[in-house]
């Protein structure tokens, strides 16, 4: 029973250790590479910013063309010509004058 909960415990510290050491490589690795690769982070992060701007303006560009598009429809309707007293439809020179 003493050595089961022993075991356990020593399990423990090991795994807690294993992860410490490799918590402390990967911080090692990022502080190496920080000089080496700054330009080429620089160019990584520049470009996903010009993609996500991107982005954007097409989004902004869809949008002001689904919202043109319904504008549109209210506004091109077509006005119906006005018929004379006798029946037979005006002419645009008739209703002018």
């Amino acid at each position: 029973m003493r050595r089961e909960e022993e075991r356990r415990g020593e399990e423990k510290r090991e795994k807690k250790r294993r992860e410490e050491e490799k918590r402390k490589k990967e911080k090692k690795r990022e502080e190496k590479g920080r000089g080496k690769n700054r330009k080429r982070e620089a160019r990584k992060r520049k470009r996903i910013k010009n993609n996500n701007n991107n982005n954007n303006k097409k989004r902004k560009i869809k949008k002001r063309k689904k919202e043109n598009e319904k504008t549109k429809k209210t506004k091109t309707k077509k006005k119906k010509q006005k018929k004379s007293s006798s029946g037979r439809r005006k002419t645009r020179r008739e209703e002018n004058a």
